[in-house]
């Protein structure tokens, strides 16, 4: 009777302990992972270029090939006079902030006709090429375009030849320069280049007009050309 107690304790106990051999032991549950943040890169920022200032137009320099347009002293523009006088027209009317006042130019046996644009003291002169001058070619004898100035200044804009006569200058200056010993027809030569390389012509110049009692500079312009005798 004791062994028979015995074994009916141990069966239990037994079955007890399988029962808790074959008991899963409990999993964390997984992490979920939440939604995953992008992250925007910053846009680089590329500066925009500054413009570079415009020189402001100061003065303008009649040259025996050239028209410039002077900043300070230093040339920024040039036209030469065979240029579009259209393009001429346009700069100086930016310049000025105006547009010229134009009159027509009748022309004679020596010159076409034309048109002069003003800017009061800036005179361009256009030949036009009509009638019996359409098949003349454009030279420095005949230009698309004269400048002449008729004053010291227009506004805040100084008018002069490269050594600095004007319109309203004593008339001695100009006897003094040396380069008036040269002859042009239109006037006394200030400036002289090298050879015009025309038949019948020596230098290309920019030349002074006296006023009539041979006091003062009437005008300065260009183009002239040098010669030994007008028609």
């Amino acid at each position: 009777m004791r062994l028979r107690s015995t074994a009916f304790i141990a069966v239990p106990l037994l079955t007890a302990l399988a029962i808790a051999g074959c008991t899963a032991t409990p999993q964390p549950a997984p992490t979920t992972a939440g939604p995953q943040r992008t992250t925007t890169p910053t846009p680089t920022v590329t500066a925009t270029p500054t413009a570079a200032a415009q020189p402001t137009v100061d003065g303008l320099v009649v040259r025996p090939e050239v028209l410039e347009f002077r900043s300070s002293g230093s040339v920024v523009e040039t036209f030469d006079y065979m240029t579009d006088p259209g393009q001429v027209v346009a700069a100086l009317t930016a310049l000025f902030g105006r547009p010229p006042v134009d009159e027509p130019i009748a022309g004679n046996s020596h010159f076409p006709p034309g048109v002069t644009h003003a800017w009061g003291n800036v005179l361009i002169e256009e030949g036009v090429r009509t009638d019996r001058w359409v098949d003349i070619p454009y030279t420095l004898a005949n230009p698309r375009f004269r400048v002449r100035f008729i004053g010291p200044a227009e506004g805040s804009v100084w008018l002069s030849s490269v050594d600095g006569q004007q319109a309203g200058d004593s008339w001695q200056l100009i006897s003094d320069d040396p380069d008036s010993a040269a002859f042009a027809c239109q006037g006394s030569p200030v400036e002289l280049s090298a050879s015009s390389g025309m038949e019948g012509y020596g230098r290309t110049a920019v030349i002074a007009r006296e006023s009539d009692d041979w006091t003062t500079v009437l005008w300065i312009g260009a183009p002239d050309l040098e010669t030994t005798g007008c028609a």
